[in-house]
């Protein structure tokens, strides 16, 4: 014989019960198998209906106990934070790897408390087999999440206040100013060595140039570098980004600023874009920072050059220095000062390229000792064939008739004078 069919209790006529608990009741006795899911499951479900539904009450209260009872402590949580703001903009408005790696830390440390505030609610509803414990948990919890919620609330337009002014005085005050470069100098530079170089791709600045894959592994490099250098004009320092290939796109990370001659990345990349003030060829730095392709701008001549790394054999001759092989070490040095440093160099507006073969001298650096003018379309073409990792210069030729275009010997002069 089946057992009788059980019926649903009708609300309370007398409306004691809300209306939130009658929909969650109904709803658990439409959608869960009779008797409900098992043990704790059941538990944690009601508690944590109980307490999204108090929270926005419970809110509410926190924020109007504040403003009528305790309005004094609130504008002085206000000007506290507001100052905090301003400081910290002014302390780090020239350092963007400190910023990031500020916000990194206090991000994880968010998520770190706050998952260890749920899993507590978690485990403590788990056991509240009672209606009671669930009730009383859910309207405890509630009242941590305003208490927070309502510090957030009333401090949040205070910090962004003093953010923002800070920006701006620092930009307009020397004073204010000469800190934040001290900052940068002593602190976010040395920053930069610890930061994985990940974490640069993350932000508002970071550009990705889509639809640039060739087929077979190759890339338009020479389209992407355009298109970047877009953001990238001379503001009176260098500024650098990190990239990298994947999926036919070549991504930017976000910019990294340095100083009216040197851009300090903070360690070795595969790819590295960088400006210049009006140095056309890479210097003996910015060759030994990059393994694979490297890339300086020039936007005060419109010329973009394009060099091979030699950070792989750098790394090579300090990795035997520290390992004690010093007469090793010595001849892995003297090979990358014999070796070869090439780069091409592209003026897309005449539409005129150039290798340039330098070498290296104890008394001046990097000396360029062959530049032969290469035709521009198997530049251009060769470019827009990169395959991701080295740019083969060694495969482009000379062309005689690239010599005779106009512009090519001042350009000739620039790479020989603005060494």
């Amino acid at each position: 014989m089946y057992p009788p069919e059980q019926t649903k209790q009708s609300p309370d006529v007398d409306g004691s019960r809300s209306a939130f608990e009658l929909t969650r009741t109904t709803l658990l006795a439409d959608v869960l198998p009779q008797g409900g899911l098992p043990g704790g499951f059941s538990n944690e479900g009601d508690a944590i209906a109980r307490l999204l539904s108090k929270v926005p009450s419970a809110l509410c209260e926190e924020l109007a106990d504040d403003w009528n009872n305790h309005r004094g402590e609130v504008w002085k949580k206000s000007a506290i934070s507001a100052g905090i703001g301003l400081g910290s903009a002014i302390l780090l408005a020239r350092s963007p790897v400190l910023v990031k790696g500020v916000m990194t830390i206090m991000g994880i440390g968010a998520a770190a408390s706050t998952t260890v505030f749920g899993s507590r609610f978690v485990l403590s509803a788990w056991n509240a087999d009672k209606e009671q414990e669930r009730e009383l948990l859910a309207t405890s919890t509630s009242k941590t999440i305003a208490r927070v919620g309502a510090e957030l609330i009333e401090t949040t337009p205070g910090f962004l206040a003093g953010t923002g002014s800070g920006i701006f005085l620092t930009s307009r005050v020397a004073a204010l100013e000469a800190i934040a470069l001290k900052v940068r100098h002593g602190v976010d530079f040395r920053a930069r060595s610890l930061v994985p170089e990940s974490l640069h791709y993350v932000g508002s600045d970071v550009r990705t140039v889509c639809g640039v894959g060739r087929g077979k592994g190759t890339f338009d490099l020479l389209r992407a570098t355009e298109e970047v250098a877009q953001y990238n004009p001379w503001r009176g320092i260098e500024e650098g980004r990190f990239f990298k290939t994947g999926n036919g796109k070549i991504k930017f990370g976000s910019t990294l600023p340095g100083t009216t001659d040197e851009l300090i990345m903070g360690r070795r990349a595969d790819h590295m874009i960088h400006t210049h003030a009006d140095k056309v060829l890479p210097t003996s730095g910015d060759f030994n920072s990059v393994r694979g392709t490297g890339i300086v701008s020039v936007p005060k001549h419109g010329v973009t050059t394009f060099f091979e790394g030699t950070s792989l054999e750098a790394e090579n001759a300090l990795a035997l220095g520290r390992a004690g092989k010093l007469a090793e070490a010595e001849q892995a040095l003297q090979a990358l000062h014999q070796r070869t440093f090439s780069s091409l160099v592209i003026d897309r507006t005449k539409q005129l390229a150039l290798k340039v073969d330098a070498k290296w001298s104890p008394t001046s650096g990097l000396e360029p000792v062959a530049v032969r003018p290469v035709d521009f379309s198997q530049a251009t073409q060769h470019l827009r064939s990169w395959n991701g990792r080295t740019l083969r210069l060694s495969e482009l030729s000379t062309s005689s008739d690239a010599l005779l275009k106009p512009g090519m010997t001042e350009l000739m002069q620039r790479v020989l004078q603005a060494r």
